[in-house]
């Protein structure tokens, strides 16, 4: 199914709340993601920082509407490539990991049992043990030295 007309029409929504005075607009992106009364579940210093981030969630979430490679982008990818997707993710975010995982031909897809799109708070252990054995003297930081 095709995700970009109810995505850009969730991110539109979404900016005429903020834009409209609504303080807690953002509310609309943790709930998707992390499921009914994520936002709720969260310490108040996280819903506060989740505020104060939502101009430029909005931004993001809008640029990433506009990223659109083509598939073939993908398979050229020959760089080692680990993606992570949680049991309880959306099925939409599970099908992107699917169809990422079948597309670039150096990755490997890690599912991470009982977990959201919120795993590195709920599964950070896990999650660390995944990124840990990356060797970080070829990564970005290194690059071009």
């Amino acid at each position: 199914a095709d995700v970009i007309p109810e995505t850009i029409a969730f991110v539109a929504a979404y900016r005429r709340d903020y834009e409209s005075g609504d303080q807690w607009a953002a509310r609309r992106v943790i709930d998707r993601l992390g499921g009914d009364g994520a936002f709720e579940s969260m310490p108040e210093k996280a819903r506060e920082a989740v505020k104060a981030g939502t101009a430029q969630n909005i931004c993001h979430w809008e640029t990433n509407l506009a990223f659109r490679p083509s598939p073939d982008r993908y398979r050229a990818l020959r760089v080692p490539t680990t993606i992570v997707r949680g049991e309880k993710s959306r099925p939409i975010d599970r099908s992107i990991g699917q169809r990422l995982g079948a597309l670039i031909p150096t990755s490997r897809l890690i599912e991470l049992p009982g977990a959201s799109h919120f795993m590195i708070n709920t599964h950070g252990a896990e999650c660390a043990s995944i990124i840990g054995p990356t060797n970080r003297s070829s990564g970005p930081a290194e690059a071009g030295r």
